[in-house]
């Protein structure tokens, strides 16, 4: 019963601040819907063996990759007096997958090639005393993109209040995120700080953790360790139709981000890809557990910033991007 009235008492506060936040959205002046930021990479992480492979079967033998290419962009950050300032973009992801030594004749191969569609709305009301009221939204498509269902659809999001003190701000709140694979509600503890020079971190528990250090204005260079997920339902007509693919990876490794022209950025990410997850649900029961072991990883993203008068966008909900 206590867990039910807090669960209630989480959506009430959620729903006020739905309100307030798309009210005040609806006032702004969103004036066109140009870019203000693009970017791509892709991600390779090489073939591993299985971590659980059932003893005496092909699974002895099967190793799977993965890749990844996304896109995104992100629109100028807006604002609508009273305080209040939002965010908007649109991300793509594309996942294939690669088993080798899978053997069909036993059992059907996976699913190898998921999508992930998402927008994002970010708003944020100041208070006083440089405090401020995060809210985070993200409606989103995470399927195989056959015979797509309303259950292949979901909303993700976060709200979280935000405390400066000196050089760095502090925040505390709730998140629905698939980071870990599948749906959950996380509690968030963020820190972000700067000494204004050299030196600045970026912490999002649990998810991410990031320092770095600027050499000059067109290099900087860091250490990341990251989570990042998602849930993904199957359309296609066979064996794994209206299934769940849970997928999860954790990276930990150097990062360089260097700007090659005005305007141009491109960062370049390597080390250590842990915490493989791949697998198959039946609701919530799992029926195929096909996590591999540990292994390398690289990642690369290039990035364009148009126009001179660019506003950062709003920050400090890495677990969404």
């Amino acid at each position: 019963m206590y867990q039910l009235a807090c669960l209630s008492r989480k959506r009430w506060v959620l729903a006020a601040a739905l309100v307030m936040a798309f009210g005040s959205a609806a006032r702004a002046d969103w004036g066109t819907w140009t870019p203000d930021r693009v970017y791509a990479g892709y991600d390779y992480l090489p073939e591993a063996g299985l971590a659980h492979p059932q003893t005496g079967t092909f699974e002895d033998q099967v190793r799977w990759q993965e890749s990844t290419f996304s896109a995104g962009l992100s629109l100028p950050t807006l604002t609508a007096g009273d305080g209040w300032s939002f965010g908007q973009g649109f991300s793509y992801r594309y996942f294939s997958f690669d088993f080798d030594q899978w053997d069909p004749s036993v059992l059907a191969t996976p699913p190898d090639a998921l999508h992930a569609i998402r927008y994002q709305f970010t708003a944020r009301k100041k208070l006083e005393n440089r405090q401020s009221i995060d809210l985070f939204l993200s409606p989103g498509l995470d399927s195989d993109l056959h015979n797509v269902q309303w259950d292949h659809a979901n909303v993700l999001g976060g709200l979280k209040g935000n405390i400066p003190l000196g050089h760095s701000l502090f925040g505390i709140g709730l998140a629905y995120t698939m980071t870990f694979g599948r749906p959950r509600l996380l509690p968030v503890l963020t820190w972000q700080w700067s000494d204004q020079r050299h030196w600045r971190a970026n912490v999002l528990l649990p998810a991410l953790a990031e320092i770095w250090y600027r050499f000059s204005p067109a290099v900087e260079s860091g250490l990341c360790v990251g989570f990042s997920g998602g849930d993904f339902r199957i359309g296609e007509a066979g064996p794994y139709q209206d299934e769940n693919v849970r997928w999860s990876t954790g990276k930990l490794g150097p990062e360089v981000r260097v700007t090659l022209a005005k305007d141009w950025s491109l960062k370049v990410l390597g080390g250590w890809a842990f915490h493989r997850q791949y697998g198959v649900y039946d609701g919530t029961n799992e029926i195929q557990d096909l996590g591999s072991n540990d292994s390398g990883f690289i990642q690369t993203s290039v990035a364009y910033r148009f126009g001179p008068g660019k506003n950062e966008p709003l920050t400090g909900w890495g677990m969404f991007q």
